[in-house]
């Protein structure tokens, strides 16, 4: 079956003084109709950049140099600005990560999601309002018809969130990006936002790809993960045993780094140093030099290893379990 998304070797590198800096490098992700692909890694790793990438809103000295993305099928890299406007939220939904500048200060709530709804599906504007109060009510906001008159400064940060799902689903599209939906949201209507999305695959085949820093949040709405680090995927395949037996030694740190209920306070295993900037990548691994497994043949391309159906890592060593430099010393 052909994927509702298929990324392929995609590299993005930016502009600066000194020349072009790779951030994103060969970077191939899939998603199907129905599906929740889960995108983690640290800040820098290259998560919200990918889907920036490929609904066509990278900052302006950010150029693609290499790669594709297929949108049902369609070559998404090289189309105009009035095509994408066409696929971007009427077919692409998106979740910034910063709800106070993804809505416009000086509108109400509710022209901002009346303007998108009338845009593409084309309704009155008294259905367009009726569906606009539906999306806020869905979203979890009381008296969701009162409050498309307020401004996005008379919510909270978390009831502005909601309000960035809800514009990015007036549309019903068939793929949304979260850009960490659920940052600013407590516990119960985190939940709540996670159900809706989980019934949005469920009910309508939408596809998500979702970037969180969250392993609750995949562990519980992701069917696959991706895990990236330093521009590129170093390990992907189904949720479970990318989470149970990771497979790379980064994964495998970012596991160990999660508080566990019951655990003594020191029994936390961080993963030393910092991810190398982009453009100071080593050659070889780029995870070589925080890695306890580092060997010199590390130094070369590391290979993708199957550790099971559809599971994946990228390194030579993967499976093979080693105590964090520090607990040997």
């Amino acid at each position: 079956m052909t994927p509702l998304l298929d990324i392929r070797d995609l590299s993005v590198s930016f502009r600066t003084r000194a020349g072009l800096v790779p951030t994103l490098d060969k970077v191939s992700l899939q998603l199907g109709r129905g599906e929740i692909l889960g995108l983690v890694g640290e800040s820098g790793a290259g998560k919200s950049l990918t889907g920036l990438a490929l609904t066509g809103l990278l900052p302006p000295n950010a150029v693609v140099t290499a790669g594709s993305v297929r949108f049902d099928g369609q070559e998404v890299l090289g189309l105009s600005e009035a095509a994408l406007r066409r696929i971007r939220g009427r077919r692409i939904g998106m979740v910034f990560q910063d709800p106070m500048t993804a809505l416009d200060p000086l509108m109400r709530i509710g022209e901002q999601l009346v303007e998108t709804i009338r845009h593409h599906l084309r309704l009155s504007r008294g259905a367009a309002l009726d569906r606009a109060a539906e999306l806020l009510d869905a979203v979890g906001i009381p008296a969701a018809r009162q409050r498309l008159r307020s401004y996005p400064h008379e919510f909270s940060g978390g009831m502005r969130q909601r309000v960035v799902i809800a514009l990015a689903l007036a549309a019903e599209p068939e793929l949304i990006v979260a850009d960490e939906p659920t940052t600013a949201l407590d516990v119960s209507v985190q939940a709540q936002v996670l159900e809706l999305l989980r019934g949005l695959c469920r009910d309508r085949g939408t596809a998500i790809l979702l970037v969180t820093h969250d392993m609750g949040v995949i562990a519980e709405t992701a069917d696959r993960l991706a895990v990236l680090y330093a521009g590129g995927v170093v390990e992907a395949g189904p949720v479970g045993p990318v989470l149970s037996e990771p497979g790379h030694p980064y994964a495998r740190g970012l596991m160990r780094a999660i508080p566990q209920v019951g655990a003594a306070r020191d029994s936390l295993v961080p993963i030393e140093g910092a991810m190398p900037r982009p453009g100071q990548w080593p050659g070889g691994c780029r995870f070589q030099p925080r890695c306890p497994l580092a060997r010199a043949a590390c130094g070369e391309p590391p290979p993708d290893v199957p550790l099971g159906s559809g599971h994946v890592a990228r390194c030579q060593f993967a499976g093979v379990e080693e105590e964090p430099r520090h607990a040997r010393a």
